[in-house]
């Protein structure tokens, strides 16, 4: 499922995440190799990670695994269009 924002959508997957899997892919609704930018936050809106970077295709992948256990955050802009979604980290026992 798509988390919508006022114009864009994205889905992160695998979602929840484990600190083992060292990264997260975001998919960027309708996108070919778009430049973005933007941030992950935390669940108190404090940001954790800049993104500058461009994707490929439509997925883009971030590095998650400094991320403490808890719900983050993605929000991203390519100039035009803001997309938002969030993810949550699970430690494995």
């Amino acid at each position: 499922m798509y988390s919508n924002s006022a114009q864009g959508s994205l889905l992160a997957f695998p979602n929840p995440v484990s600190q083992e899997n060292y990264f997260i892919t975001v998919k960027i609704a309708n996108a070919n190799n778009l430049k973005v930018e933007g941030y992950v936050c935390d669940a108190f809106g404090t940001k954790i990670q800049r993104i500058d970077s461009q994707s490929q295709g439509d997925l883009l992948q971030l590095a998650i695994s400094a991320f403490k256990e808890g719900v983050y955050l993605v929000w991203l802009s390519d100039g035009a269009r803001v997309y938002t979604t969030k993810f949550i980290v699970l430690y494995s026992y």
